[in-house]
């Protein structure tokens, strides 16, 4: 949960003056992060106990740094889809495009298995918004499915879990694309799913080294070349694509 500061703030970059809001989140304990707010604007992620002053001495280091992230960040932005969830409207699963196939009936019927060619989903209306639940519950259980899989897996080849499974969840998150809590249950965003599968162990591989450091510090990485060793790339290309698996 992040805390917002209600007035706006500015900074000038290299003679653009740039519209910025501070938000303090509990999460964020050393670092400051840079996002693009819901409005197009520049979002600026603080540790709570960081002053302002330091937040815009850190911004004034690297005014090109800032100009660069918010023309990134706008261009990916621009390449986010847009869905009309209308039959044969193509999205994403594990990394490929397939075609949605309606079919209607009266009941509700439990989201169908994904049959290799079409994404099939049973819907009462053929109304957006029925179609879009629809798709949501048929992403939830593919999620379930193909996590726990992989959860297993990854427990198996991690000596600290003694091959113990952890409990998984499933909740659709804005910005996280899992987590892991402090008694050892492991939470995933369904929306992964769109992802490629490589993409999708490395953030299991990430929750489960977790487990052992509930940190970022230099033995969580350690854990993370021993148990996937393509991290780096993975995280590299998750961060890049993001917005479009997010994509609603």
């Amino acid at each position: 949960m992040g805390i917002r500061l209600k007035h706006s703030n500015t900074i000038d970059c290299g003679g653009q003056e740039v519209c910025f809001e501070l938000v303090r989140r509990s999460r964020v304990t050393r670092n400051v992060y840079l996002e693009l707010a819901e409005d197009g604007g520049l979002r600026v992620v603080a540790p709570r106990r960081m002053s302002e002053r330091s937040v815009r001495r850190f911004l004034q280091h690297s005014p090109q740094f800032v100009l660069d992230f918010l023309a990134r960040a706008h261009e990916k932005r621009q390449k986010k889809p847009f869905y009309r969830y209308r039959e044969g409207e193509q999205h994403l699963y594990l990394g490929c495009l397939y075609s949605l196939e309606l079919t209607q009936a009266a009941r509700s019927l439990e989201p169908c298995v994904f049959n290799g060619r079409t994404i099939p989903l049973t819907v009462r209306s053929l109304e957006p918004d029925a179609v879009r639940d629809a798709l949501r519950r048929w992403y939830r259980v593919q999620a379930m499915l193909h996590f726990q899989q992989r959860l297993e897996h990854f427990s198996r080849e991690a000596a600290w879990t003694s091959g113990r499974v952890p409990p998984l969840r499933l909740r659709r998150m804005k910005r996280t694309m899992g987590s892991c809590s402090r008694s050892g249950n492991i939470t995933m965003n369904p929306h992964m799913m769109k992802a490629p599968a490589w993409l999708l162990d490395y953030v299991i591989a990430h929750e489960v080294c977790h487990l052992k450091e509930h940190n970022h510090g230099p033995g969580f990485y350690r854990l993370m070349d021993g148990l996937y060793p393509d991290w780096r790339a993975a995280r590299a290309q998750l961060r890049q694509d993001w917005l479009i698996y997010q994509a609603d």
